[in-house]
């Protein structure tokens, strides 16, 4: 499926390796799998990778990295912590993100959230007696996953995102851990690259197996399939004499999950207006179909949206920055089927007239 999640308190440690090695990672209060995702101002097709720690020697920078930071600062592991110093270091580093924030540390990572079954673990980094960086780790019986990290700018030429994955490593090796998943990288940027520089990683493919090797290890995304699929659909509504722009939809997520609405499930669609109504279609990669729909902009779901949109994502036209149900659905699998349903639509109109 192009979206699962499940809420993090129903799992084990031992369902937390299982879901880590099947692609899930954490997100807030659960864990998903998701195959697209929202970010950079396009669309990104997320790609899982994972460190054998069996073996696993750091690079000669890294060695010198660490020796270097171990002898200028302190770090300390514990449970994780919510406290003024730490949200306000937070809130210094979500000025770096492109996408999404959140108003503290706590709604980022839910410590106030319901009791995890498996291990979470806090990195603080102290330079003399100031918090200059933290990161968070989720652990199985088997497994590390790293969750978040956020340094001081003052800092940030120590190269403090890459020294506490480098500590997270040799704390996973520490427990007797197999694997450490730094989390994914993307099709279509290179915000999360600096995670492949640690070493040798191994590649979640299509298969469900994992696999050693570079970035072509990966042959085929859902973001491949979907956006063959759209340029086709734009063709189609074009020779229809129908002007369609794109549209991308960061909350697709909710689309999968159990709510009384029938809330839209795509990452992206194409909107235009037919006399009084606005009109949408778009491809679903679950179903293998095309989807036509009437788009309405639920306002009233707007207090469940934790996250902000930066200055940036807001100058991005391409964004829906609302969450949106998906009216009179019509699944279809030739654009005759569209083209039927539009003249019915258009017929309706003119009636109204």
């Amino acid at each position: 499926m192009l979206m699962e999640a499940c809420n993090i308190e129903w799992v084990s440690p031992e369902e937390l390796d299982e879901l880590l090695s099947m692609g899930w990672f954490r997100g807030r209060g659960i864990l998903f799998k998701a195959g697209i995702i929202c970010f950079d101002g396009n669309l990104q097709s997320t790609i899982n990778v994972r460190i054998r720690l069996d073996g696993f020697e750091p690079k000669k920078r890294h060695r010198k990295l660490l020796r270097r930071n171990r002898e200028r600062y302190r770090i300390q592991w514990g449970k994780p912590q919510f406290d003024d110093s730490r949200n306000a270091l937070y809130r210094e580093h979500s000025k770096r993100f492109k996408e999404y924030t959140y108003e503290s540390i706590d709604d980022a990572y839910m410590m106030n959230g319901p009791e995890r079954q498996f291990d979470e673990y806090e990195c603080a980094v102290y330079f003399q007696d100031e918090l200059v960086a933290l990161s968070y780790v989720d652990a199985g019986n088997k497994a590390m996953a790293s969750i978040m990290c956020c340094f001081s700018e003052e800092h940030a030429s120590h190269s403090l995102g890459i020294y506490t994955m480098l500590e997270e490593v040799e704390f996973a090796r520490s427990l007797g851990l197999d694997h450490y998943y730094p989390g994914y990288v993307m099709d279509r940027s290179n915000a999360f690259e600096y995670k492949l520089s640690l070493g040798p990683v191994e590649w979640l493919v299509e298969d469900g197996t994992w696999k050693a090797g570079g970035r072509d290890t990966v042959q085929q995304t859902p973001l491949t399939i979907l956006q063959e699929r759209m340029q086709t659909l734009h063709e189609m509504l074009a020779l229809h004499g129908i002007d369609a722009e794109l549209r991308y939809y960061p909350f697709f997520a909710t689309g999968f999950l159990n709510t009384p609405q029938r809330m839209l499930e795509l990452p992206a669609f194409f909107l235009w207006r037919q006399g009084k109504r606005q009109l949408a279609a778009g491809y679903d990669v679950d179903e293998q179909r095309y989807l036509f729909f009437e788009p309405v902009v639920m306002h009233d779901w707007d207090e469940f949206r934790m996250t902000g949109f930066t200055e940036e994502t807001d100058a991005n036209q391409l964004y829906v920055p609302h969450f949106m149900r998906a009216d009179f659905r019509v699944y279809f699998d030739n654009f005759s089927s569209l083209y039927g349903i539009l003249e019915e639509i258009a017929l309706s109109n003119t009636e109204e007239e």
